[in-house]
């Protein structure tokens, strides 16, 4: 929707017109003209456009640049927790304030780079602001509870080596 919008602005009034106006380089006015399927463009940038033309935000062009900045992890964890986020279109900074947590802390258990605790503050506000029913937050609870038992076990065996 948005690419149509941007095409027929430029048609109309000049690339130069509407670089003017949103401050935005032409080169990406120019792509998202074209649909470039390929490109990921800031959320800012999509947000001056969006602002711009009066359109509704998390159409299927934002949400899928939306999903391009905020790739699936290694982790099956870091995965359930992104996609749920994703679901309720929140970005890792909506989510770190919504828990008032480190964003840094949040990305990392995301990418499975820390391994939080089962009963920690954080994990239980994550469960309650992304609607984690009771079933997913035992299963959650689990498998955090097993890798850290299983991360142990590793720590055993590579002090023999």
């Amino acid at each position: 929707m948005l690419h149509k919008y941007v095409s027929e602005y430029i048609d109309k009034y000049g690339l130069k017109k509407l670089h003017n106006e949103t401050w935005i380089t032409k080169v990406i006015l120019l792509d998202i003209a074209k649909n470039k399927k390929n490109k990921k463009y800031f959320t800012n940038t999509l947000n001056i456009l969006y602002d711009f033309f009066k359109l509704k935000k998390w159409d299927e062009f934002y949400r899928q640049n939306f999903k391009k900045w905020n790739p699936k992890t290694p982790s099956l964890f870091g995965n359930l927790i992104r996609t749920k986020r994703l679901q309720k279109f929140m970005s890792l900074d909506d989510l770190s304030r919504a828990i008032k947590a480190d964003k840094r802390w949040l990305a990392r258990i995301e990418a499975w780079d820390s391994l939080p605790s089962e009963n920690s503050w954080n994990i239980k506000h994550i469960f309650l602001c992304l609607d984690f029913t009771p079933e997913e937050q035992e299963l959650t609870k689990n498998y955090i509870s097993t890798m850290k038992k299983l991360n142990e076990t590793v720590k055993q065996y590579e002090e023999v080596f």
